[in-house]
């Protein structure tokens, strides 16, 4: 999706500052919900909630 994406602002915008911005903005979400991980080593996934 992200080259769809990509190809879709480049070409509405004629510029590739929105292809950084939402670069920035799905980094941040990726960065975020990897951070709020919980830790399972050692854990059974069946207890993982």
């Amino acid at each position: 999706m992200a080259p769809i994406i990509c190809a879709y602002l480049f070409k509405t915008y004629d510029a590739t500052l929105p292809i950084e911005i939402y670069i920035a903005i799905v980094s941040f979400v990726s960065v975020h919900a990897v951070a709020s991980l919980k830790e399972s080593k050692g854990i059974d996934l069946k207890d993982v909630k």
